[in-house]
């Protein structure tokens, strides 16, 4: 599989402690355009805007319990709309909303810690890296389940994943 090469990233969390961890690790990631939101609907239109002006981002990860409880699942089907890879990344079921162990979908591996912690996001950017490197089938089959989570089509898959990795799939 193809290198994904990932030059802007939309990070949205309603916490400003997250996104304080995350801005600082992000400093220390060289090539990386990040956006940061703490509200969902300006992330979305943030998401349609930057598709639009053929300037969209690569990679968007979003907390899932912002204004609503479901709220990240709402970005990160925009972000499935405009061609962009979506990661949820959320307390882990029984740990609470914000920690101290956080689910990484749909790489479906879990980091310890909080989210306000600068080392967390370095680990979470390398288990989304770890991800995108992976086999395409298995990245295909995850996106698959993924998909049917958020409520977006197999037809969504096969159009991101195509755009993914359009190296893999000339005639």
């Amino acid at each position: 599989m193809s290198e994904i090469q990932i030059k802007r990233v939309l990070v949205v969390d309603d916490s400003p402690e997250n996104l304080e961890a995350a801005r600082k690790f992000f400093k220390s990631v060289e090539g990386v355009e990040v956006i940061f939101f703490t509200d969902s609907q300006k992330a979305k239109e943030a998401i349609s805007d930057a598709y639009h002006r053929q300037e969209k981002y690569d990679l968007v990860i979003t907390d899932l319990e912002m204004e609503t409880e479901f709220a990240g699942m709402s970005v990160a089907r925009t972000a499935v709309e405009h061609q962009v890879m979506p990661f949820i990344v959320t307390g882990k079921a029984g740990s609470g909303s914000h920690g101290p162990s956080i689910s990484v979908e749909p790489a479906r591996v879990s980091v310890s810690g909080l989210k306000s912690d600068v080392v967390v996001w370095e680990k979470i950017w390398q288990v989304i890296l770890d991800y995108l490197s992976r086999d395409g089938r298995a990245i295909y089959l995850s996106l698959a389940r993924y998909y049917e989570y958020i409520g977006k089509s197999s037809q969504s898959i096969s159009e991101l994943f195509l755009h993914l990795f359009p190296n893999n799939f000339r005639r």
